[in-house]
């Protein structure tokens, strides 16, 4: 899955990026203003990245297509 923010970094985009990317096992939270993503496998931890590749699935979301 291809994730983007679309230049909008609110709780709103973060809570859409995390229904789509939680059902591949994967988080976003925020820490002190910067956007890290959790593998909930391994618990590996990165900054998040707009336009980042999660799952290998090669599904582009973005944030504001997701309900």
């Amino acid at each position: 899955v291809t994730v983007s923010t679309g230049g909008w970094r609110t709780r709103t985009t973060l809570d859409r990026i995390n229904r789509a990317l939680r059902p591949i096992g994967f988080r976003v939270y925020q820490h002190r203003w910067d956007w890290i993503v959790r593998d909930c496998t391994t618990g590996d931890e990165q900054a998040f990245e707009d336009g980042d590749t999660y799952g290998g699935s090669g599904v582009e979301i973005f944030a504001a297509e997701v309900a």
